[in-house]
């Protein structure tokens, strides 16, 4: 790995905010929990809804958030993305931007579809009911006052943050055994001749292509045409946060945070709402390309807001 400046690495994940205008900074959030995530189930493209644990979770992690200058989130438009999302603005006290620029989304187009999917709760956040306890998230609070907080009186309207949202930041599609326990995956796998249940659904040549061709993008956009964005926060899932570790780290060969990442076993799931940090060096961004090397691995999968680091257990389930 290339030698860097030590005053490149973060010391810990207390302040987070980046200030220098030679880095990007790419926040990446898993989004909260799902009966499907808690109950061993593969959702892939699924449009499931975070439960109760989740929207806490989403609201805790835009607690970090608060005193991070964020310019620009990007969203995968599965549901429990966009609550996530939506806990972190509120949460965060993010303001978001009202117009639409650029195909970017307006909070208006945000709000919208998260209150279509509250017209099936009574007005409230739609989600699916804890098996245990009965609870549904949809308890957890009305959309009308997080609405005004976010929107705030329009005084500030000139640092609000754009949202765009994207099929392409989705989780690998998984075909059959969407919905499916993970155990029983592994059955269907068999019964119908394949070596793993990985070999269902979208390729992981197609799925990386996507991911990694929306993300790159979207950083060559930012380099090229605008050199005041400094953190981008992104709201995706356990599977496409793995498969962008793996890619800065392995393909770009990004340097490792030696202070943060104790280990070599960075390439992994990380838990929902954890938070993962990747700097990239503006100047290496050339011809539509990231720069190899060009880059740090600063965080991986911090929970802080949780009250404790939290990992995943069964790494097969996304």
């Amino acid at each position: 790995m290339t030698q860097l400046d030590p005053s490149l690495f973060l010391a810990s994940t207390d302040s987070l905010n980046n200030t220098d205008p030679a880095i990007l900074r790419l926040f990446l959030v898993r989004h909260g929990q799902t009966n499907a995530n808690k109950n061993n189930i593969l959702q892939g493209h699924l449009n499931t809804s975070l439960n109760l644990q989740g929207h806490s979770q989403a609201q805790l992690c835009g607690s970090r958030f608060q005193q991070v200058k964020v310019d620009k989130v990007w969203s995968s438009d599965l549901r429990r993305c966009l609550q996530t999302l939506w806990g972190i603005v509120v949460g965060g006290d993010v303001k978001v931007d009202e117009t639409t620029q650029n195909n970017e989304f307006a909070v208006e187009q945000l709000v919208e579809k998260l209150e279509a999917a509250a017209m099936e709760n009574n007005g409230k956040f739609e989600a699916d009911k804890d098996p245990e306890t009965g609870e549904i998230a949809g308890d957890y609070g009305s959309l009308d006052e997080d609405i005004s907080r976010v929107k705030g009186d329009g005084s500030d309207s000139g640092s609000r943050t754009p949202i765009s949202i994207s099929n392409k930041f989705r989780e690998r599609s998984m075909g059959p055994i969407e919905g499916r326990h993970i155990d029983d995956a592994l059955k269907y796998a068999v019964a119908n001749g394949k070596n793993s249940y990985r070999d269902f659904g979208e390729s992981k040549h197609d799925f990386c292509d996507r991911l990694f061709g929306e993300v790159e993008q979207n950083v060559v956009d930012i380099v090229a045409n605008d050199d005041s964005t400094k953190n981008c926060l992104l709201i995706t899932h356990g599977g496409s946060i793995r498969a962008l570790i793996n890619h800065f780290a392995n393909d770009l060969q990004y340097n490792m945070n030696p202070k943060l990442i104790p280990t070599d076993d960075v390439v992994k799931i990380v838990y929902n709402t954890s938070i993962t940090v990747i700097d990239v060096f503006k100047k290496d961004v050339k011809d539509g390309k990231l720069g190899l090397k060009s880059g740090i691995i600063q965080v991986v999968g911090d929970t802080k807001h949780l009250g404790s680091q939290v990992e995943v257990k069964d790494q097969r389930i996304r």
